[in-house]
């Protein structure tokens, strides 16, 4: 594991953090140690391991969500199909909206919300998708099926915030356009009414 918390909360990388400094599991929380110095002058590959030997409970999918999430919690912008760079003022993680709990949901700059939906090894749901174009709220999915418990934080980043090509449009506003959703190897065309405020 390459990446834990700290005791502010922060996520930190193994190769930044001392020897002395107590980090945390970010899947279950439990206390980690740093092993990241040289024995006997051979150098080794430096990684987190839980104190005592004790296993943890999460999932490598667990752990991708939970840093995906403080990645956009932190950033202030992310790059997205269609619309390019957009910086939001306001995240939520986890909150439930009209029914459906996406994993995080932006305010950008000009009030609008915007759900993310993050897949290690599951995609939305169609009952999910189908619920987030009801209420008609701009979506996305990111997808980091490709990262696993090594990936460094500057791979995670990238994947999360830079990267375009792993992200796919759930849900978009147009007014009397066609809205193409891939999902599960089906192409799903709609016709999107709009939206009356």
């Amino acid at each position: 594991m390459q990446l834990a918390k700290n005791i502010n909360n922060e996520i930190v990388s193994i190769s930044h953090v001392p020897i002395t400094e107590d980090c945390f599991c970010i899947d279950c929380g439990k206390l980690l140690d740093a092993r990241n110095k040289k024995i006997h002058g051979r150098k080794r590959e430096f990684y987190f391991a839980h104190k005592n030997g004790k296993l943890c409970t999460g999932t490598v999918e667990t752990y991708l969500h939970a840093v995906a999430k403080l990645i956009i919690k932190e950033e202030g912008q992310i790059l997205l199909p269609e619309l390019g760079l957009v910086k939001y003022e306001k995240v939520e993680l986890e909150k439930t909206i009209n029914d459906i709990r996406p994993d995080a949901a932006l305010v950008d700059l000009n009030g609008q919300v915007i759900i993310i939906e993050i897949f290690v090894t599951h995609k939305t749901e169609f009952e999910k998708v189908k619920k987030i174009r009801e209420i008609g709220i701009k979506a996305f999915e990111i997808d980091l099926s490709n990262l696993s418990y090594n990936s460094s934080i500057k791979e995670i980043k990238y994947e999360v915030i830079d990267k375009e090509l792993n992200k796919t449009i759930l849900h978009k506003i147009e007014c009397f356009t066609p809205t193409e959703i891939v999902f599960e190897e089906i192409l799903v065309t709609k016709k999107v009414e709009p939206i009356i405020v």
